[in-house]
């Protein structure tokens, strides 16, 4: 690896946290001052820009290595958000746009209501205006087509807004039904978002429907009905959305038939029974699990492509082009072969013998199938990561052997035996297995961190002490902020072994799109570097 390159551009230079409350009574200019301490980043999806929050305000660099400009001269950051999360910001897919949510005196109690402010046609302008006060919440669509956002309408009812062309908010949806639990902040989880509408439930006399409402106006459209524990942020857990934003998956409460429903051609077409679907990454295919049976269908027609019976459990490729399903030996004995092969058909099956599932299968990952699942694909597809349990141990113990398998060749590699649950994922690029005690985006405590070369074996050790990571675009290594020495230390650890410091940071974040770091160290100082 070779040494991380500088910056093309001078850095401003800033002072430590302890003067961060001076920055609240002395006026700033639209650049950053010596007083301004940057606290949280992100980088647009598409890489062109960097939106940072500051003691000061919020801050956009455009491009990310240029000097950050502060948002139309808003002179506080994210109010409230003692995490320093950017939590107040919404960034469009394509990174075109970024709307902020300014906090306000609440009118209601147990809610938080914001003003609505949005900048920038192509994320570079720092010009900014203020289209809506009372906001619950806001979001963009799949697309960043519109960006749409909730408002407390008449009698207590939440109500669904979008950004017309004029400026000004168009009504989308008078009244969002929510759930008896629900509070008006979930108001936006009770709604599938998708690129061309909004579907959402109404409850009547015979029950639960889902409605799906165009962008373009028009009446809704009945689509069918739901589940009644799928009213108000129940409906998360009842549909699957495709990863374009378009095509979402349900399952209708009387036939228990799931439903295919393209927004962007107002079409439903339905699929079958199942016990859970999920659709590829490209959102070409979808896959259901029935009655021990698995099925892959085409996203567009609904048509069969694949049937795989006998099956416990299945997950598609990244790029949907494979599919990896256990074909029951035994339910006694919770015994299985893996088997994989094109996801298009059926009688190009390679099998990679019988494996015992763990009691708790310790691999995270998104799936279909009945129960947890011990497997998952690498996320260059090359390899699948499996979990077999530890025959020489006691029945109640969670050990499992994390294995890796080279689906062309069929050589199956041992990459260590762990004591541990929901401990191991795959990349979603690359060859690369993680395994970690906890996760650290969820649980917020400091955890140890290992990388695994599923083609080599390789173990590399990444960190006794850490709080966030991330894996580089290649899926070839992870970037972390490591606590075990007495600064918050950068480090960018290859899976071959190799080790980059770059220097004290306690905030950072990747480019999507390039190879390079943008980060802050413990005295509020910005970099963008070039990953090694």
């Amino acid at each position: 690896m070779s040494p991380p390159t500088s910056p093309t551009r001078p850095r401003q230079c800033h002072l430590t946290p302890a003067l961060a409350l001076l920055c609240l009574s002395l006026a700033a200019c639209e650049t950053p001052s010596l007083l301004t301490i940057f606290t949280a980043l992100a980088y647009t999806s598409d890489g062109q820009a960097l939106v940072l929050e500051a003691t000061d305000g919020v801050y956009l660099a455009s491009p990310p290595d240029d000097t950050p400009e502060r948002l139309g001269g808003l002179e506080q950051g994210c109010e409230g958000d003692w995490q320093y999360s950017l939590g107040c910001a919404r960034i469009a897919a394509d990174g075109s746009r970024l709307a902020l949510l300014r906090e306000m005196a609440s009118d209601a109690a147990g809610t938080t209501t914001w003003s609505l402010w949005t900048f920038g046609q192509n994320a570079g302008g720092t010009d900014g205006r203020r289209v809506a006060r009372g906001v619950l919440d806001a979001t963009f669509t799949p697309d960043s087509g519109e960006l749409i956002w909730t408002e407390l309408g008449e009698d207590g009812q939440v109500a669904l807004l979008r950004l017309g062309d004029d400026g000004a908010g168009v009504p989308v949806i008078d009244a969002i039904g929510l759930g008896e639990t629900d509070s008006f902040s979930d108001s936006l989880s009770a709604l599938v978002i998708t690129s061309a509408g909004v579907a959402y439930t109404r409850r009547g006399l015979f029950g639960l429907s889902l409605w799906f409402q165009p962008f373009g106006g028009g009446a809704p459209r009945e689509l069918g009905m739901v589940d009644a524990t799928c009213e108000g942020t129940g409906l998360t857990g009842c549909h699957a959305l495709s990863h374009d934003g378009v095509t979402f998956a349900w399952q209708e409460a009387q036939s228990s038939i799931l439903q295919i429903y393209r927004s962007d051609a107002d079409l439903r077409l339905p699929v079958g029974s199942g016990a859970s679907f999920r659709f590829s990454r490209a959102g070409s295919l979808l896959l259901r699990f029935a009655n021990r049976t698995t099925f892959v269908h085409r996203a567009d027609t609904a048509a069969v492509v694949r049937e795989a019976q006998g099956s416990s459990a299945a997950q598609l490729s990244n790029d949907g082009e494979t599919l990896a399903h256990l074909a029951i030996v035994s339910s006694g004995m919770k015994t299985s072969r893996l088997k994989v092969g094109p996801s298009r058909q059926s009688d190009a099956d390679s099998d990679h013998g019988v494996f015992t599932a763990p009691l708790t299968a310790p691999l995270r990952a998104s799936v279909a199938g009945s129960g947890e699942l011990p497997f998952t694909f690498t996320g260059d597809g090359r390899f699948v990561i499996a979990a077999v349990r530890d025959e020489s141990t006691v029945p109640s113990s969670q050990s499992a052997s994390i294995v890796a398998i080279d689906i062309n060749t069929g050589e199956s590699r041992t990459l260590d035996t762990l004591a541990c649950a929901q401990c191991c994922q795959a990349a979603s690029s690359g060859a690369l297995v993680l395994c970690t005690p906890l996760d650290p985006e969820s649980h917020g405590a400091s955890v140890g961190l290992d990388l695994y070369d599923p083609a080599t074996g390789q173990r590399t050790h990444g960190a006794d002490s850490l709080l966030s990571y991330r894996v580089n675009r290649e899926g070839t290594a992870v970037v972390l902020i490591d606590y075990a020495g007495d600064a918050p230390e950068l480090k960018v650890i290859a899976k071959s072994g190799e080790v980059v410091s770059m220097g004290t940071a306690y905030q950072f974040a990747l480019s999507p799109t390039g190879n390079e770091v943008a980060f802050v160290n413990s005295l509020g100082k910005l970099s963008v570097e070039a990953l090694p």
